[in-house]
């Protein structure tokens, strides 16, 4: 899926090298954006994407990383970009999709030869002291899975800007080729340089409305809302039978929740497309289900935002 540059990229770009990772000497972020904007428009021509030392993190991040009585030894250290998708439509208003992205695959004994590691060894990337960028969802990558296909339905209405709770993910090498994921480690989740990034891109963003896929997303933008709002608390609901999209509150932003699009919410996803109120959407012909859980989101966007 082509992304482009948001019109306040450079915005974007100075929050990141705040917060999250500066390494200006080597281009920086800015020549990573490039090269992923060039990569997603160009099919024929896959540029490798730029990665650099653990060292340019923000302090925060290293203080976890590198700290052993919390982190073993991290490993597979990636980071997913905020991306800015435009729509089909003109003049279309911007969202924000807010989700947790699965992480890479585990570097075990069975997918060390996976052609993301051996790639990433021959270009002398250090699985324990680098680390590499890409987009939420791969969505840069061409094709037709479920991923682009959900966000495809989302981008026939809205320009998308597509963003991690958690900008650096990692596993944990506990040894006997078993690994922990970095969103398990409950100092790591708890961080408050999570949520003044997340803030941040919505100051910068504005978006129209947000979808937050996956409780983890849902949850980490209603305890920031609660911190900002004091008394007025918003709690999350349950997932049951009866659910529909639910609805929440960022400051004066409208949050759509829904579960995640993957395949380990397949319980959730199944509560909500069985709801007889989107029966107009959900019996409609081939379609798969992640395109069904798109349209519902849209039309409940239609008249709740």
């Amino acid at each position: 899926m082509e992304i482009t540059a948001h019109i306040n990229h450079d915005k974007i770009i100075e929050l990141l090298e705040s917060h999250l990772i500066n390494f200006e000497n080597d281009g920086g972020l800015k020549k990573v954006y490039q090269q992923l904007i060039n990569y997603s428009q160009d099919i024929l021509n896959k540029n490798k994407i730029s990665f650099t030392s653990i060292e340019n993190l923000n302090s925060s991040y290293k203080e976890i990383i590198s700290n052993p009585n919390i982190v073993e030894l991290a490993t597979t250290i990636a980071s997913d970009l905020p991306i800015f998708i435009k729509s089909d439509k003109e003049n279309a208003k911007t969202i924000m999709v807010c989700a947790m992205d699965p992480l890479p695959p585990e570097p075990n004994k069975k997918n060390i030869k996976n052609k993301i590691f051996t790639d990433w060894e021959k270009r002398g990337f250090n699985l324990n002291n680098d680390i590499g960028f890409w987009a939420p969802f791969s969505l840069i990558d061409q094709g037709m899975g479920p991923n682009n296909v959900f966000f495809k339905e989302l981008k026939s209405e809205y320009n998308l800007y597509v963003t991690d709770i958690y900008k650096i993910f990692f596993y944990i090498d506990k040894g006997n080729n078993h690994f922990a994921k970095s969103n398990s480690i409950k100092e790591y989740k708890n961080l408050t340089i999570h949520g003044k990034i997340l803030t941040g891109e919505i100051e910068i963003i504005k978006p129209h409305f947000i979808i937050t896929l996956g409780n983890d997303a849902r949850n980490a933008l209603l305890k920031i809302n609660n911190e900002i709002a004091g008394s007025e608390k918003q709690k999350a609901d349950k997932w049951d039978e009866n659910n529909e999209i639910q609805k929440y509150k960022f400051n004066e932003t409208t949050i759509l929740s829904s579960p995640h699009i993957s395949g380990s919410a397949n319980g959730a996803k199944k509560h909500i497309l069985k709801n007889s109120i989107y029966k107009n959407i959900t019996d409609v012909n081939n379609l798969i289900e992640v395109q069904k859980l798109a349209r519902i989101i849209l039309y409940t966007a239609s008249f709740k935002i």
